[in-house]
């Protein structure tokens, strides 16, 4: 996964991408190594929203093990992307 050098490039802090993500700083940093695997699709796509990239681009791999969003997912995207993801 190359997120840390995408929010490296951005200049933001794990920290700061965290609170913005609404997880903590520790799974953001598993996230990044690879030490955890990602399985909510509803952070891979806030993820992805936030670096305004497609979903699949940033997470190829977590997409081929699903074989289609969960039910709400129109209605729970639609919230995500209801929030506002400044830029400092």
């Amino acid at each position: 996964m190359f997120i840390k050098q995408l929010r490296v490039k951005r200049g933001i802090s794990q920290e700061e991408l965290a609170r913005r993500l609404g997880i903590s700083r520790s799974t953001l940093s598993r996230i990044e190594t690879g030490k955890v695997k990602l399985t909510d699709f509803f952070l891979a796509d806030a993820i992805a929203a936030f670096f305004e990239m497609p979903v699949e681009e940033l997470f190829p791999e977590f997409l081929l093990e699903r074989k289609s969003p969960p039910a709400d997912y129109r209605k729970r995207r639609a919230s995500l992307w209801s929030y506002s993801f400044t830029r400092e």
